[in-house]
Order: C-alpha cells, then structure tokens, then sequence
C-alpha cells in the first residue's frame, strides 16, 4: 500500500503484537511473523480485485463509512484474544468467497501453523487492513474511485517489486484455481513484507 497505509499497519504489527497474536494462538513468533507477512498481500490483492469496479469499490466504500473507522486500533488486544467473535470471518467470506479454505491451507503448510491457527491470523487481519483503509478515507476525505485507484496503484507497486510472488498470489485468488502453491507461498512474505514489519 502507500506507505501511510503500509506503515499504520507495519506499527500496528510491531514485535509485541506479533507475540501477543503468538501467545494466543500458542505459535512462536517466527512462525506467526511469516503467516502474517504472507497473509496481508493476500488479503490486500483481493481487495483490490473486488474494488476494481464501480459496485465494488462502492461496496467497500459503504463498508468503511459505516464500520472501519480505525478505532479498531483502540482495542487490538480484544480482537487478537478473541479474533472468533471480531469481524473478520464475515469479512473474508465477502473478499475471499469459496476460495478461503483453499487460500488459508496453502498460507498454513508453507508458514508451518496449523490451520486453525492461521485462520484466526486471517480473522485478526482483516479488520485491520480495513482499519488502516477507513482511517485513511476518513483522513483524506476519499470517495469511491480514489479507494479504488490507492488499491490498484499499490497493487501495481507489490507486481513491481516482486513480480513471480505475486503472480502466486494472483494464482490463490483465482477462483478456479485449486492447486498447491505451497513452496511459492513460503517466498510471499519475505520478499514483500518481512522487511517492513521488522522496522
């Protein structure tokens, strides 16, 4: 994302929340570190992709104007200890569809955490990237279309940076794509965000 957004989220997943999102899930730190890096490209390419059009950038717009204010960064520890009873199942049934069983079972075996685990990474995860998004609306006064264009030119930026990651990327969120992405998924991460998390 644009380094404001990148870096409310980069703060926001400092060492400490990264051990405390550890110790709740009963992971190491590495372990939840590589889940979270690989997790949010994901998370944000299909985002992306559902704002490419006007219904959709329209939709998520609605969605940051009436619940994603970024106050969710107010009370992270509730969300991180009981990430079940947040939001993010709903919101990643809406941007994954029936790809997300697939999308966390290929995050999982590359990164090493459980399935349940990572799931519960993804359901932390989601409502701070929109979060991160509605604080940046509210901010900067967005409307639809400059939602829309702030998420393609950052996925333009990802595709720039690491091109053959985030064609894995594209591959998970290909609706009729099911195959094992497993080793591509592990290089995900590291390549894209590792780097910025450890700031």
């Amino acid at each position: 994302m644009n380094e404001n957004l990148l870096g409310m989220l980069a703060q926001q997943l400092g060492p400490s929340v990264i051990s405390q999102i550890s110790k709740s899930l009963g992971s190491n730190d590495a372990s939840t570190k590589n889940v979270v890096s690989s997790a949010l490209p994901v998370l944000i390419s299909a985002l992306t992709g559902n704002a490419r059009s006007q219904t959709g950038a329209e939709s998520l717009f609605n969605a940051l104007s009436k619940k994603h204010d970024g106050s969710i960064f107010d009370n992270l520890n509730d969300l991180i200890e009981k990430p079940d009873q947040g939001e993010g199942d709903g919101i990643l049934g809406h941007i994954f569809g029936n790809k997300r069983q697939h999308i966390e079972r290929n995050v999982s075996e590359a990164c090493g955490v459980d399935q349940g685990g990572t799931s519960k990474i993804f359901k932390i995860l989601a409502p701070m990237v929109l979060g991160a998004l509605g604080k940046q609306k509210r901010q900067n006064n967005w409307q639809p279309n400059d939602l829309s264009n702030v998420l393609v030119r950052s996925q333009k930026q990802f595709t720039q940076e690491a091109p053959s990651e985030m064609g894995v990327v594209g591959k998970l969120l290909d609706r009729d794509g099911d195959g094992k992405y497993v080793d591509d998924v592990a290089s995900i991460g590291m390549k894209l965000l590792s780097g910025f998390l450890s700031r």
